[in-house]
C-alpha cells in the first residue's frame, strides 16, 4: 500500500486524516482510543484525532495553555487537558488521565520538544504514532533541538526534529516510518507491518528519503524554503540524535 495516494485533508493540518484512515483500515483498531498532545479540542483547529471522532474513536486531549493563539482563553468543542507535557512528566500524565498501556494513535504536536517526550515515554504501546518533525531538515540530516522541559517554541525553524532522528528514535522503540504528511512523520508498529505471508503491508518502509519525495505538500514546501543540507550543521542548537538514544 502506497500510503502517499490516501492523503486527504478533512479537518487535520495536511494529510493525515487520509492517511490514518487507510492505515486503521488496514491494521485494523482495538479500543480506538486515542491521545493527542498539542490539541485545540476544535473539529476547525486541524489537529490529527477529530477526524477519526466521526469514526468512533475517543481519547485524552491535552494542550500547554488555555491560550494558544493569544491573549484570549479558546472555546474549545472538546474537553482539553490543561498540561505543559515534557519529557519529565509524560509518564506521569499518562497514569494520571488512566491512559491504557496499549491503544490505537498517539499524536505529539508540541513545536519543539517532540522527540525527546517520545524517547521519554515507557510501559505505553500506541500502535499508531503521528510526530511532528521539522520538515526544513533535508532526510538524512540526523538532527534534534537540545533537550529543554522548559523550551517555548519562537515560531522559527530551530525546532524539533529531523525525519531522520525520528526513524532512529522509532527504530529503538519498535515501530517503523511508513508516511510522512508535511509536518508529520507517522510511524506504525513493528509487529504491525506485515501480513500473514510475512510481506510488508506498505510501500517504502523506513524510507524517508522516498516518502519525503513522494510527499507533495512538503515537496512543494522544501522548494519554497530551498533545503539546503548543510543548513543546520553550525546551529548549536542540534545534536545528533545518538546523543539522547
Amino acid at each position: 500500500m502506497d500510503l502517499n495516494i490516501y492523503q486527504k485533508k478533512v479537518l487535520s493540518q495536511w494529510g493525515q486524516d487520509g492517511v490514518l484512515e487507510a492505515i486503521f483500515d488496514k491494521i485494523g483498531t482495538t479500543n480506538k482510543y486515542f491521545v493527542e498532545f498539542g490539541s485545540s479540542g476544535n473539529d476547525s483547529g486541524m489537529g490529527n484525532t477529530a477526524y477519526l471522532r466521526r469514526r468512533g474513536f475517543s481519547g485524552l486531549l491535552m494542550d500547554g495553555t488555555e491560550k494558544p493563539y493569544g491573549n484570549d482563553v479558546m472555546d474549545r468543542q472538546y474537553k482539553v487537558e490543561i498540561e505543559f507535557i515534557s519529557a519529565s512528566n509524560v509518564n506521569n500524565l499518562f497514569e494520571k488521565y488512566n491512559v491504557p498501556s496499549e491503544f490505537d494513535l498517539l499524536s505529539i504536536d508540541i513545536d519543539g520538544q517532540d522527540f525527546h517526550v517520545w524517547n521519554a515515554l515507557k510501559g505505553y504501546n500506541p500502535r499508531v504514532v503521528s510526530i511532528e518533525m521539522n520538515y526544513h531538515m533535508a532526510p538524512g540530516k540526523d538532527l534534534v533541538l537540545y533537550y529543554d522541559d522548559n523550551f517555548m517554541w519562537r515560531g522559527n525553524e530551530r525546532s524539533g526534529a529531523s525525519v531522520t532522528a525520528l526513524k532512529h528514535l522509532g527504530n529503538k522503540k519498535g515501530y517503523s516510518l511508513v508516511a510522512t504528511c508535511m509536518s508529520d512523520a507517522i510511524f506504525v508498529r513493528n509487529d504491525l507491518i506485515y501480513d500473514n505471508n510475512n510481506s510488508p503491508l506498505f510501500l517504502n518502509i523506513n524510507d524517508e528519503f522516498e516518502l519525503v519525495k513522494l510527499n507533495t505538500d512538503i515537496s512543494l514546501e522544501n522548494k519554497k524554503y530551498n533545503m539546503r543540507d548543510n543548513h543546520f550543521d553550525n546551529m548549536p542548537e542540534f545534536y545528533p540524535s545518538r546523543k539522547y538514544l
